[in-house]
C-alpha cells in the first residue's frame, strides 16, 4: 500500500488539478506474450 500522501494527494487525479500522465497500451496474444507495447 502507498502512504496516504501519495495515494490521496500527490498521485491522485483530483478534480480541477492538472496532472502529468503517461498511458501505456499493450497487446497480449493468446499465449500471454506481449506483441506490442506503446507509451503515449
Amino acid at each position: 500500500m502507498l502512504p496516504f500522501q501519495l495515494s490521496n494527494e500527490i498521485c491522485s487525479l483530483n478534480a480541477g488539478e492538472d496532472r502529468l500522465a503517461l498511458t501505456v497500451e499493450a497487446e497480449i496474444d493468446k499465449t500471454r506474450k506481449s506483441c506490442m507495447v506503446r507509451c503515449v
